[in-house]
Order: structure tokens, then sequence, then C-alpha cells
């Protein structure tokens, strides 16, 4: 591969990590809904039934990110096994993630639990907090990368 590897920017939640999954289970235990994960609008959980306005869904999901359901995620299947076969074949991996700072230390213990070694960077946009529906096209834009490549769950 060339001395400068290609960069591709990969999203962690529902592309390395199983976050909606969880998020569904979290709200059924926690408040006692019958939510599938067909029943979710993305990451625009106060679209869903149950969920509330946006101020009690972000009251949830903050609430939702302290707890074992979210700290214990398990990866997407095949997603891990298939990015270290990118990492071997001389890409260079970074995350590029809507979550905030306020996620740091939970978002690098994840991934050094079930990716050591596999993405360089971690960086955070902190777009998620903002409730923005244009996210996806806001991250790259956010974070200033010459990735060739970003790896997303809904682009």
């Amino acid at each position: 591969m060339a001395t400068n590897p290609p960069i591709l920017a990969v999203d962690l939640d529902d592309t390395v990590c199983s976050t909606n999954i969880t998020a569904v289970q979290w709200h059924n235990d926690t408040h006692g809904t019958d939510l599938i994960i067909d029943d979710l609008i993305y990451y625009h959980y106060w679209k869903t039934r149950e969920w509330g306005t946006a101020e009690e869904t972000m009251t949830k999901v903050r609430t939702y990110y302290h707890t074992p359901h979210f700290l214990e995620r398990k990866p997407v299947p095949g997603a891990v096994e298939s990015l270290r076969r990118l990492k071997q074949d001389g890409y260079r991996l970074v995350v590029v993630t809507s979550r905030g700072d306020d996620l740091k230390a939970e978002t690098e213990s994840w991934v050094a639990k079930h990716c050591p070694d596999v993405f360089d960077n971690i960086h955070y946009t902190g777009e998620f907090l903002k409730m923005q529906e244009d996210e996806n096209g806001n991250i790259i834009k956010t974070f200033k990368t010459k990735a060739e490549v970003r790896v997303y769950d809904s682009l």
C-alpha cells in the first residue's frame, strides 16, 4: 500500500457496536414498553412511539448512556473482523462518532475491549447532543479529515 494509506472514517453506533437494539431493550426493561428494533426511527428516538418529547428523550438517552445496557453492548456481527482485515490490508481506520466528549471514557473503554489496535484515533463531533436531523452530512464536515471512505449505518 502507498506511503500515505487511505483513511477510512468509521462510525461506531450500529456500524461497529449494537447500540439501537440495546436502546430498545433498555427502554422496554426500564419503561415497560414492547418496542422492537423496527419501531425506532434511527437515532431520532423522540419520533418513536413511547419515547416522549425531544426533551424527555434526551433525558432518557443520557440515562441510558450510563446503564449496563449501553456499557455492555455487543459488536455488530462480523464488523470487528472486517475492520481487522481492512487494517491488515493497510488502511488507516479512525472513528468519527456523533457522541460528545461526555462519553469519551465509555467509548474508549468499549473500543479497547472489543477493537483493540484497530483504530488510530477517535473523533467526537458532539452532533447527537445537538439533535440535528442532518447529522450524516455534518459529521465529516465537522471533523476535518482526508478520509477516502466513511463507513456509516445511515447514509
